[in-house]
């Protein structure tokens, strides 16, 4: 059971402290890319602000992965598709690709559905192009409901080539059906265990009518508040987590157990709140994984000596809050 852990900047923290060069960021960069293996990037300014941070985060840190948040409708895509390959190598091939839907994957009134189904459509056709722009050896055309494209090459590749992950969420339908051709890591909407569950696998059910079974891993978000502390008012699309380390480390241990294995953690402003978190939660749960990962191997096992044949899953150890 490997889980990692992604950090998500808030809005009025947002990663240019994170990436310059004076002394608070020599000292906090250090503890992101020792606990962190993915920084998100989706700060308010827009798509090319966003562009420019990542640009700036492949530049300054050496944190694993870089995940751009990004959306179709704004840069041709294959003007997109040029400025991520050189993302990408900029990155040496550390960039991923996040295709959001609204806050929490929810669409409000009918027409607001309408607007999102067309909007997903597009994303699905813009990620096809990206895919065929980062991969094709000639030249080509395309022309389809959202875009028209004669000649589209891309001469220089990134390291990645049509592999960059690609991150995406939601709940609807189509949402799912897009999730499922193209999506590397699938960012989930909170809920409870049960729903959860229901939505990962709804998810591998789209996920397999594409042949992609077993392809897309499942992330969660968080909002963590030390224990002692005031809470930040939860987001709709963040799972609150508050309290001592250990029981932190319980609950996000027992959504492990679902198989998520990424946690999108937010609520960590500053150096100090990053530092806590690496040295009091993150450091308990990578201990205590391994144990809880022997304990279900050992209780498959057993259970398959007792049958003679198929066994148990082992035991799930369900959130703690």
């Amino acid at each position: 059971m490997s889980v990692e852990f992604t950090h998500v900047p808030s809005g009025n923290s947002y990663p240019w402290q994170y990436l310059s060069s004076g002394r608070d960021a020599r000292a906090l960069r250090p503890v992101l890319e020792s606990v962190f293996g993915t920084i998100v990037i989706d700060g308010p300014a827009g798509i090319l602000t966003n562009m420019d941070i990542a640009a700036e985060a492949a530049r300054t840190t050496s944190i694993p992965g870089i995940a751009l948040t990004h959306w179709s409708g704004v840069i041709d895509p294959v003007v997109a598709s040029r400025q991520i390959a050189a993302l990408d190598r900029l990155a040496d091939g550390r960039l991923s690709l996040r295709f959001l839907f609204g806050p929490d994957g929810h669409a409000g009134e009918e027409a607001e559905q309408i607007d999102h189904a067309e909007a997903l459509r597009q994303t699905d056709e813009y990620l096809v192009l990206l895919k065929r722009l980062w991969s094709n050896d000639l030249p080509f055309d395309h022309e389809g409901p959202n875009y028209s494209v004669s000649g589209g090459f891309v001469e220089r590749k990134g390291p990645q080539g049509a592999d960059i992950p690609i991150r995406m969420g939601g709940v609807s339908g189509i949402a799912l059906n897009v999730a499922g051709r193209h999506a590397t890591v699938f960012e989930l909407t909170p809920g409870t265990v049960g729903e959860i569950r229901d939505l990962m696998r709804r998810v591998e059910t789209a996920a397999a009518r594409y042949g992609r079974t077993g392809k897309i891993r499942f992330a969660l978000p968080v909002l963590f508040t030390p224990a002692g502390q005031a809470g930040h008012p939860t987001p709709s699309g963040a799972v609150a987590v508050s309290g001592p380390p250990a029981r932190v480390a319980q609950t996000l241990l027992g959504y492990a157990a679902l198989g998520i294995c990424e946690f999108m953690v937010s609520g960590l402003d500053d150096e100090s709140a990053i530092s806590m978190f690496s040295r009091d939660v993150a450091s308990l749960f990578q201990r205590t994984v391994p144990i809880l990962a022997a304990r279900r191997d050992a209780g498959y096992a057993s259970a398959r000596e007792q049958s003679g044949i198929g066994g148990s899953r082992g035991r799930v150890f369900p959130p703690s809050h």
